[in-house]
């Protein structure tokens, strides 16, 4: 029972945080505002934990929504290897930079670096990197730190206003697409796991989507609103229960590696 209750504690608040969020209309709101909520309730000393299931879901349900944006047009679009090539020279001299950076000038070990040099991805990092410990937390700041400097100067150029979306249910042919993907990919994400790989099922899940995109292009699958909001809150509890520890003086030092 106890263990239960500490499971379920983080998604409330981050449900209740998430709501609060989506009333800001902010850019990314929800996830921001389940990040607080979580946050401060770790800080007041409640006991909370995220199971691997939930931590699945997040990889599943990530996994989904990018594969479904894949289609075989921009698959064709990409088999230009002078775009690929430029991709990667940029993608890698930044992770290049960043991870000189956070290794030499402030001191963190190969892993954590290489974790919070990686551009974008926060969703992917968080739940590949490790579930305990200070060196979680540092990659969690520093990727918080950079999403709310993006956010910052896109709503700066927005003229200060951000775009209000209204949640919409989805069709039921949208649930019922998903489940064969997820049920395959649930499956496809197990053997990887014991295999040991990394984040076993937003691969899975981010591989069969793409495939049913390309292979049955009018099927048009979707991730319906509702979904996303869970993976969100999830995403925005699992963040923050990797946060808890980190003190004011963390703070200031973490930023700075952010930045």
């Amino acid at each position: 029972m106890k263990i239960l209750s500490e499971s379920l504690v983080p998604v409330l608040a981050a449900a209740i945080g998430a709501w609060l969020g989506a009333m800001t209309a902010l850019p990314l709101g929800e996830l921001i505002g389940a990040i607080c909520a979580v946050t401060a309730l770790g800080k007041l000393g409640v006991s909370m934990r995220m199971p691997f299931a939930f931590v699945a879901t997040v990889q599943l349900l990530l996994g989904i929504s990018v594969g479904s944006t894949v289609t075989a047009s921009m698959v064709r679009e990409l088999s230009d290897l002078s775009i690929l090539l430029g991709l990667l020279v940029c993608m890698s001299v930044q992770v290049l930079v960043g991870y000189n950076w956070l290794r030499r000038k402030e001191r963190w070990g190969h892993v954590e670096s290489l974790l919070s040099a990686i551009p974008g991805a926060m969703a992917a990092v968080m739940t590949v990197s490790g579930e305990e410990g200070p060196a979680s937390a540092r990659i969690a700041f520093v990727h918080i730190v950079r999403l709310l400097a993006l956010l910052l100067v896109v709503t700066l150029i927005a003229g200060g206003h951000a775009e209000t979306t209204v949640l919409t249910l989805g069709s039921v042919g949208d649930y019922l697409l998903i489940v064969p993907v997820a049920l395959v990919a649930v499956v496809a994400g197990y053997l990887l796991e014991r295999l040991s790989v990394p984040a076993p099922y937003m691969l899975t899940g981010l591989v069969c989507a793409a495939a049913l995109n390309i292979g049955l292009p009018h099927a048009e699958l979707r991730v319906p609103a509702p979904l996303a909001m869970v993976a969100l809150v999830l995403l925005g509890g699992l963040i923050s229960i990797r946060l808890r520890d980190i003190t004011l003086p963390d703070v200031l030092r973490y930023t700075r590696a952010g930045n």
